[in-house]
């Protein structure tokens, strides 16, 4: 959400230029490397969902 505010756009792209992306981060409070970042939040959401699709189907 931070990203679309910033450009004002309806959906979030991450700046595929390091130095862009280093820009985003620091004008919107956050340390690292945004690309790095969203890999390990899509990582994540992909196992929370995984699991609970897998608790789905066990309860059937």
């Amino acid at each position: 959400n931070r990203i679309r505010m910033m450009d004002g756009r309806p959906n979030s792209v991450v700046p595929e230029s390091a130095i862009e992306r280093a820009d985003l981060a620091k004008r919107i409070g956050i340390e690292g490397d945004l690309a790095e970042l969203v890999v390990e939040h899509k990582v994540r959401a992909h196992a929370v969902c995984r699991k609970i699709l897998s608790n789905a189907n066990e309860s059937k």
